[in-house]
């Protein structure tokens, strides 16, 4: 859509596959400033690139856990698995599954970006199967429930979650094959994997723009500070300029909510449908897509049950505990899922919902459990998130995780800090 706006078609950003973080998390990313030529809208440039994360279409999520019987066997998976991440993410883009005589692209954008479950350091029964329990991340724990979870988390726990985005589906289709099929390590044992894909609107089934005001670096590096661990945030050393990961997917019950007006669907959520503006009465930043609530307990700036006002209330000043709540915020990278019919006949749709951030106790605990599906946040008796409290989203699967940093020079690999000395 923006494309075709814009006199001028910009190349879309690479991966980096250099650098101290993984790839796959704040990249591919528009650069802040765009580049020097004419025709190009510098306004829309500003709202919909600047320093924002350019996904690619399509993503799947492979969840494994490992078999490794010993430490020294684990760090063996480990190697194999990054040398396969890296031989994907690095080799030129296959001719055999593209029609004759068509254009071969210099690249499909692949990412392959790797995160730890906490069962991969202590498992449900309290057992250190590696000896690695005492390096945990901080905050790396089994997903609490919460009000819209239809599955146990423990049950859904994986050792290791494995991100593959690209621009062609068979693409990813062949790396999950891989890793199921034991083609990188027999060790790894699949027990799930998912797919979504992308619009060219960034629209999901919802009809609503998913992560319209996601974070960007174009706010002063906002994205990085606000993504990747740092030395002053009392982690173990080997997390510093890796990511906290929340995993959830998220089903959407369509004919509860194509029963509701667009009105009532736009209260639903906190914004114009068409346009995607918040329904405050002042907003701000590019494009007035950042809403502004001088009073988080006063309706006249939306429902106070709205999806945007539940999870971001963006209060002036600091809370009880010193922290403003734009440091509460988090990168969002969404996928819509259709996975045709369920044992009753009702599709199965929804959002395959990735969240990084940098501390994830602050970031996404409180907001879901003190302000979103807090029934008395900002004032008693507001409910839950009304987009679960209407029962027009539910968690089917989901979990937390860590990704690493990215592996350094030479020999070592993707968590290799963990088996340091």
């Amino acid at each position: 859509m923006i494309d075709k706006a814009l006199p001028v078609i910009l190349r879309k950003p690479s991966p980096l596959l250099t650098g101290p973080f993984q790839s796959g998390i704040t990249d591919p990313q528009w650069p802040v400033s765009p580049p020097e030529a004419e025709g190009i809208d510098q306004q829309r440039y500003a709202v919909e690139r600047a320093g924002r994360i350019n996904p690619q279409a399509f993503l799947t999520v492979v969840a494994t856990d490992v078999s490794a019987n010993s430490r020294e066997a684990l760090v063996e998976v480990f190697r194999r698995l990054n040398r396969f991440a890296q031989h994907e993410m690095r080799k030129p883009p296959s001719v055999s599954n593209l029609p004759v005589l068509q254009q071969v692209p210099t690249t499909y954008r692949v990412t392959v970006t790797i995160a730890l479950g906490s069962k991969l350091f202590e498992t449900a029964e309290g057992h250190d199967r590696y000896g690695l329990n005492g390096l945990r991340p901080r905050w790396l724990k089994p997903m609490p429930r919460v009000i819209g979870d239809s599955y146990d988390p423990i049950n859904e726990m994986a050792d290791l979650l494995v991100l593959v985005a690209s621009d062609h589906p068979y693409v990813n289709t062949a790396i999950a094959r891989s890793i199921a099929h034991g083609f990188v390590d027999k060790r790894l044992q699949v027990r799930r994997i998912e797919q979504g894909f992308s619009r060219p609107d960034k629209k999901e089934f919802l009809k609503f723009d998913d992560g319209i005001d996601n974070i960007s670096n174009a706010n002063g590096g906002e994205l990085d500070r606000l993504v990747y661990v740092r030395t002053e945030d009392g982690e173990p050393d080997w997390c510093v300029n890796g990511s906290y990961l929340v995993w959830r997917k998220i089903r959407e019950n369509l004919p509860i909510w194509e029963t509701m007006s667009e009105k009532e669907q736009e209260t639903a959520i906190g914004r114009s449908k068409s346009s995607g503006k918040p329904l405050s009465r002042k907003s701000t930043g590019p494009g007035g897509m950042t809403p502004l609530y001088p009073d988080p307990k006063d309706a006249r700036d939306g429902s106070l049950a709205s999806h945007i006002r539940k999870v971001q209330p963006r209060r002036s000043g600091l809370d009880l505990l010193g922290i403003s709540d734009l440091d509460r915020r988090f990168l969002r990278r969404g996928y819509p899922f259709f996975h045709g019919l369920d044992e009753t006949g009702k599709i199965q749709c929804g959002l395959l919902f990735l969240a990084f951030m940098r501390d994830l106790r602050k970031q996404f605990e409180w907001p879901v459990q003190m302000w979103q599906t807090n029934p008395d946040f900002p004032v008693p008796n507001t409910g839950p998130d009304t987009l679960y409290g209407k029962g027009i989203l539910s968690n089917v699967t989901g979990g937390y995780y860590f990704c690493p940093p990215a592996s350094p020079q030479g020999e070592d690999f993707v968590g290799s800090g963990l088996f340091v000395g």
